[in-house]
């Protein structure tokens, strides 16, 4: 008796020729049938399938070979582009203007409880929105000039004006508006927080005497000429950032105050220029609107719940 052959697999495909490498790396198989005129190659898909049959005896029987044509391909295919910024929603737009008015919040407190510090400078948050995208909060500073007071203190000094004295900190040169200096152990010329104030020579030592201070920032004891006071200035529009309440670092457009254009108060302190009515007024009206932020964002996610749980039950 002869021995029965070994099976053969239940189903086989002849190989197919690969064709041209498409744009994603991977290959078209089918081949090329023809080429349209713009340039695009057109390819037929024949696929063909043979089908294998076992009789009672267990010998494979080949049975009829089916060819058939899905489709045709046209290459190059498609190609996927990159999805573009993140589309602005109702919700995404509420939680944004609730970071804002946070933010917003923040430096209001901030001007308030810094409405008695000598020499501060409030600050604006406002909304800045550029193309399709959500809002980011941005600061600037406001730098009009505060009211004076009069101490009768020879070391206390006011700029009438713009300008700024220029202190030694251990972080670089800082302007401050803040005029309230004294005198430490070595005599010398220092802030608040014990900074050297600078003249055009450096740090100031004053010898025991009486001080004069002109106008033009000229220092005087018992009327004999020391050095002058640095008073420097930025251009118009220019930010200057907070650094320690007081002080401000200085901006790339600084530049030293002429003499002739100084204004130098003896005896006087500047306050600080912020208005508490109107912060307090801001900081309510701010809370009116987080509120209403809030309510629309809750709202928004209702709907969307209801969409989801509600909507898509079956009838």
């Amino acid at each position: 008796r002869p021995a029965t052959p070994a099976s053969p697999p239940l189903r086989q495909q002849p190989p197919r020729a690969a064709g041209p490498p498409l744009p994603n790396g991977s290959y078209c198989r089918p081949p090329v049938s023809s080429d349209t005129p713009n340039g695009t190659s057109q390819y037929d898909v024949n696929l063909t399938s043979t089908t294998f049959y076992r009789n009672h005896r267990g010998r494979a029987i080949r049975g009829p070979t089916v060819a058939f044509s899905p489709g045709k391909l046209v290459y190059p295919f498609p190609t996927t582009t990159m999805p573009g910024p993140v589309r602005t929603n109702g919700m995404s737009s509420a939680a944004a203007a609730m970071q804002m008015l946070e933010r917003k919040q923040q430096v209001l407190a901030n001007n308030l409880a810094n409405a008695s510090t000598r020499g501060f400078k409030a600050e604006t948050a406002f909304a800045r929105l550029m193309d399709n995208q959500l809002a980011k909060t941005d600061t600037a500073l406001d730098l009009t000039a505060g009211s004076l007071t009069e101490t009768h203190n020879s070391l206390d000094l006011a700029v009438e004006g713009d300008g700024f004295f220029v202190t030694q900190t251990p972080n670089g040169e800082r302007f401050v508006r803040n005029g309230s200096f004294r005198l430490d152990a070595g005599r010398q010329l220092v802030d608040e927080r014990g900074n050297a104030v600078l003249g055009d020579e450096g740090p100031l030592v004053l010898p025991s005497g009486t001080v004069e201070i002109g106008k033009d920032g000229t220092v005087k004891v018992n009327g004999r000429v020391l050095q002058r006071l640095r008073l420097e200035r930025v251009d118009q529009g220019a930010q200057l950032l907070h650094e320690g309440g007081t002080q401000f670092v200085p901006d790339a457009s600084r530049k030293a105050i002429p003499p002739a254009e100084r204004n130098v108060r003896q005896g006087f302190v500047e306050e600080s220029n912020v208005n508490t009515m109107s912060a307090m007024t801001d900081m309510l009206a701010v809370l009116h609107r987080y509120g209403a932020a809030q309510k629309a964002l809750s709202t928004i996610d209702a709907a969307r719940g209801t969409s989801v749980n509600d909507l898509a039950k079956p009838v």
